[in-house]
Parts: C-alpha cells; structure tokens; sequence
C-alpha cells in the first residue's frame, strides 16, 4: 500500500441511509470510497471493479449472502490481494463472532458505533502495515 495515496475503502451496507451517512463520514476524515454496496453480490460487484484496500462489512445483507461469506468470496478473488476488512453488526453472539474471526479482520464494531471507532481501527491497521 502507497502511504501517500488515500486509502480506497469499500461500503457494504443493505440500510441505505447508514450507509450514505458512513460514506460521507469516511470523505469528511479523508478516505476515498467505492460504490456503494447492499448485497454480497454487489459487494463482489464493486470489489472486483474498484480494488478496495478496506471493506467496511455489515456482517447481515440482504440478498441471501451475509457479509462474512462475501468476504471469503471477495478473499478468493485471483487477480489482487485481499483487501483488510472491518466487519459493523447488531449481533454480538459467540457463533457469529467466531466466523468472523475466521476470516481475519482487522476488527468488528458492534451497532451503534461511531465513525471514531471506524477510524481509530483502521489508523492502527496502517500502522502496521508501515
């Protein structure tokens, strides 16, 4: 990853509304953002297109696919690396939290968090990757 280029960051959200006000929270602290994704499918959609760094990954979609099996889709994409991804949910359960760490993130937010949050987790993920 080139530091001195903005960091591309990946949306997926099915609540449109959360996702529009994420999207311009993440323009406001600098970050440069993909189209918008709802569903997995879109998510795999705008990933293969747009070449994310980070995906901000709401782990229940709508559209049959939730966000932990559209990571491992976008993870197996050939072409690129796996972008980081940062998992958003409502649903804290130790079920679901132990398939996303299956998928090594780079951290999970539980519902209501703020763009702080968001931030503060990727900062520290830059952070290691200098």
């Amino acid at each position: 990853m080139e530091i001195n280029r903005k960091l591309k960051v990946l949306i997926v959200e099915d609540e449109i509304l959360n996702a529009m006000a994420l999207q311009l929270q993440m323009k406001q602290m600098g970050y440069e953002t993909c189209h918008l994704a709802a569903s997995g499918k879109q998510a795999l959609q705008v990933a293969d297109q747009e070449k994310p760094d980070v995906v901000l990954m709401d782990v229940h979609l709508c559209g049959g696919m939730n966000g932990v099996e559209a990571m491992r889709q976008i993870a197996g994409l050939a072409d690129r690396s796996c972008p980081a991804v940062l998992y958003v949910t409502g649903d804290d359960n130790g079920d679901l939290m132990g398939e996303i760490e299956d998928t090594q993130p780079i951290g999970c937010v539980v519902k209501p968090y703020s763009a702080d949050q968001i931030d503060s987790i990727i900062q520290g993920w830059i952070d290691k990757q200098v």
